[in-house]
């Protein structure tokens, strides 16, 4: 709800209440990516082949150290 009174604008789109498969595919077509600590954000990112950016300040991500979880060209944004 926050999303949807605070960020609409011309090009914004927002799906809700899709299946996890939807979600990837939808995001996997983005250009830009926040990455998160959850696998479907990697894959996302990672198949998009966009801009993503991801928590520059965080020791790991989704358990696994952050120079492993973060591919080279993504860029650490220190939140």
């Amino acid at each position: 709800a926050w999303c949807v009174r605070e960020l609409d604008g011309p090009g914004v789109h927002f799906a809700v209440g899709g299946s996890t498969e939807l979600d990837l595919v939808i995001q996997s077509r983005c250009d830009h990516s926040i990455l998160t600590g959850s696998s479907l954000s990697w894959w996302s990112a990672f198949l998009s082949g966009g801009h993503v950016t991801y928590d520059g300040l965080a020791q790991t991500i989704n358990g696994m150290p952050t120079e492993i979880y973060a591919l080279p060209g993504w860029v650490a944004v220190d939140l």
